[in-house]
């Protein structure tokens, strides 16, 4: 795939994609082949439609060095200006490499989850924490050692765990077998979403494991809403997970996984019991999932077709809008109703695209 074909010009004005291009600015090959279209920088290899760097290979996106070759080759602009303008314009959805996200009361039944890295790689976990709640009551408490792909282990001094702790443990492939139905068709709960997703999808990736399909809430951004509602907050900065274990009153002890998901999961229940009618934002993992909250009415039919519409027009191929609404079957069909919404939303979706074809 040609990253930077004509028919993918809706790619490179998305956000992250723009945040790329600016990091590109400043990057330099040690050499350019111009008649294969490739580069090299150190034990970089770079081509227009992949590069070996470990950004591209978890994200399937161009990367900084895809940009910089493409601007070499002048088959992509890079102007500073235009992209610090397009910056302060384009929407960011801030979705931590989900699908899709809306507003929704704070759910009952919830994983939380937390995991421990060996080092700054985002693919490192060497301890998962897992506490199951349900109707807002902790029913389950695990505990994973895992052996990470690097013997480096960096972050010891935080969460006391050596490379001697987990030499015998299963890596995450082999334990995910155990750890998929924590994860699966359930609602988790991070206390800070953005990293944990970040760490679960890019573990995933590097043992070529398919995303499993859930719902994901961040227990921070509820926890900050509701102490500034109560003047328990005097900022907006950020704080850690012991900080605010320590206003609620809550025993923590930091940097255990374990302990971290038990403190997350006490701190939603508190919020979930107090605070009920506070809205959060649920995300969704996969277009999978984004077709079960759909079929069991948890997602809007407004945000429906506006995803389908995101689909249509982001992909002239049409293969994710097809297969999104061949999911939406599919999600019926285990429900034992059979085209009640995919009918109705095929027809909606239907006089929407013939129209805009005409135009």
């Amino acid at each position: 795939m040609n990253f930077f074909s004509a028919d993918k010009k809706y790619l490179h004005a998305q956000y992250e994609q723009l945040q790329r291009q600016k990091l590109a600015l400043n990057f330099k090959f040690d050499s350019i082949d111009f008649d294969k279209q490739t580069g090299k920088a150190d034990k970089l290899r770079v081509s227009l439609e992949r590069c070996t760097c470990r950004e591209f290979w978890q994200r399937h996106k161009p990367c900084k060095h895809m940009y910089r070759l493409a601007f070499e080759l002048e088959l992509f602009n890079l102007d500073a200006e235009k992209i610090d303008a397009a910056l302060k314009i384009t929407p960011r959805h801030n979705l931590y490499g989900c699908e899709l996200s809306i507003s929704s009361p704070p759910p009952k039944n919830f994983v939380a989850i937390d995991f421990e890295n060996a080092n700054r790689s985002n693919d490192s976990i060497c301890q998962v924490g897992l506490v199951v709640v349900k109707n807002n009551r902790v029913t389950e408490k695990k505990s994973f050692l895992i052996r990470p792909p690097y013997k480096k282990f960096t972050a010891t001094e935080i969460h006391g765990i050596k490379f001697d702790d987990v030499k015998n443990k299963p890596n995450f492939k082999s334990a995910w077998s155990k750890l998929i139905k924590y994860f699966h068709e359930q609602t988790i709960a991070a206390y800070s979403l953005p990293h944990d997703l970040k760490y679960l999808f890019a573990t995933l990736d590097r043992y070529k494991l398919p995303r499993p399909k859930f719902t994901a809430f961040d227990v921070q951004k509820n926890a900050h809403d509701y102490l500034k509602k109560i003047s328990a907050l005097e900022d907006n900065k950020r704080l850690p997970l012991s900080a605010i274990a320590e206003k609620f009153g809550l025993t923590h002890n930091a940097h255990d996984a374990l302990s971290d998901a038990l403190v997350t999961a006490q701190i939603q229940i508190h919020l979930s019991k107090n605070f009920p009618k506070e809205n959060t934002t649920i995300y969704y993992s996969t277009a999978a999932a984004v077709a079960e909250g759909f079929v069991k009415d948890e997602i809007p039919w407004e945000i429906v077709i506006d995803y389908c519409k995101r689909l249509y027009e982001e992909d002239k191929t049409l293969l994710d809008y097809v297969r999104f609404l061949r999911k939406i079957n599919q999600a019926e069909s285990k429900r034992g109703i059979f085209g009640e919404k995919s009918d109705r939303l095929e027809r909606t979706l239907k006089k929407i695209t013939s129209s805009a074809n005409r135009k």
